[in-house]
């Protein structure tokens, strides 16, 4: 009920996050033995669809902490720091934050310039960080680097870096202005000399890859999921809007050109939740997943987008101005979906690569 007045606050509603824990919702699809409800990633990501179906920014706070900060805790993270990290983050009272984009790296991860030298049994992280989604205002940050020991090659590591707020050697600010989510803030961090333990290396020492690939994958998802949501928001508005508002003698839905379009709109919504759950349940069954969500997270993101400018369309005026709808507002949320987890560009790139493996192409060579 508040997704308009937070819109316009564009602020973080950390309140907001501990409401969500205490429902159940940050730790639905983990293990009951670390905390979990047990929960199927499929009903997880139906929980972010109805979110995102009435606020884009509730629906992506609520997906940040486990998709992108749990998940890869629970998989490469040591027993000690599972059992400190987790249950915070389930209950909403830690909040997480991913940190891989920088200002010069992206999708190229490869580029990384971010580094972390071991000293004495500390690392000492250096480097920059933007567009980090809850960067602003998390506590805790799995930051991706590449880790320096000796006169080795550094090698793409991630680590937890604990206790944000008021320690030296970090600067972080909010990146204001945002088109969508905008109570879902996002973040540009510096590090400076910031010293994370060594026990806090999550998985193995050059394992950063691997680790980044498979966060991503269920994170797009997720994202997925969200644009699902929007879409059928977008799509919910529009249609009352066409049923009511009469022109030339009739509602608009019963005009020729608001019919075909209502009926597009309403297919490739349904297309896109198909794809999008049968990959999670691909995750579910422990099968290969990642062309799947790949391909659920580019036709969900671009189905919201185009459903959402359809419905602005037909609501006309009243689509286009926030304080007669909020239609608008699924349209600015929707835009986002093409970009963040990786982009269309880079969905389409790793899906044709997932299709050249699996018929063996190599370079050429099948």
């Amino acid at each position: 009920p508040y997704a308009v007045e937070r819109d316009r606050l564009e602020e973080y509603p950390r309140e907001l996050l501990r409401h969500l824990g205490q429902a159940g919702f940050l730790r639905y699809p983990f293990p009951k033995e670390w905390g979990g409800e047990g929960g199927s990633f499929l009903g997880f990501i139906t929980i972010a669809e109805e979110l995102a179906r009435c606020d884009a920014s509730t629906s992506v706070i609520m997906l940040l902490n486990p998709t992108l900060v749990a998940a890869p805790i629970l998989a490469g993270g040591s027993e000690d720091l599972k059992k400190r990290v987790l249950p915070g983050l389930f209950s909403g009272e830690l909040l997480g934050c991913f940190c891989l984009t920088e200002p010069e790296a992206g999708s190229d991860a490869a580029s990384l310039k971010t580094t972390a030298s071991l000293v004495g049994d500390e690392f000492v992280i250096e480097g920059e960080k933007i567009f980090i989604q809850q960067g602003d205002v998390a506590d805790i940050a799995l930051v991706v680097c590449k880790v320096r020991m000796g006169n080795s090659k550094p090698r793409t590591s991630v680590l937890l870096a604990e206790g944000l707020k008021g320690r030296k050697g970090i600067e972080r600010r909010r990146l204001k202005g945002k088109m969508g989510i905008r109570a879902a803030t996002t973040g540009y961090i510096r590090f400076n000399g910031f010293r994370v333990p060594r026990k806090n290396l999550i998985g193995e020492l050059g394992g950063g890859f691997g680790i980044v690939l498979e966060t991503l994958n269920g994170g797009r998802l997720g994202i997925g999921a969200q644009a699902v949501g929007i879409a059928q928001g977008a799509f919910d508005r529009a249609f009352k809007r066409a049923r009511e508002r009469v022109q030339f003698g009739k509602p608009l839905i019963e005009l020729g050109a608001i019919e075909g379009r209502v009926a597009e709109m309403a297919t490739a919504i349904e297309a896109a939740r198909s794809l999008l759950y049968r990959a999670a349940m691909a995750k579910d069954a422990g099968q290969d997943y990642r062309m799947l969500a790949c391909m659920a997270k580019l036709f969900a993101s671009e189905v919201a987008n185009r459903v959402s400018y359809d419905a602005v369309q037909i609501c006309g005026g009243f689509g286009y101005i926030g304080e007669l709808s909020d239609v608008e507002r699924f349209y600015r949320d929707a835009r986002i979906t093409e970009i963040y987890e990786g982009t269309s560009e880079i969905q389409r790139l790793l899906i044709t690569r997932y299709l050249k493996e699996s018929c063996g192409y190599r370079n050429g060579i099948h």
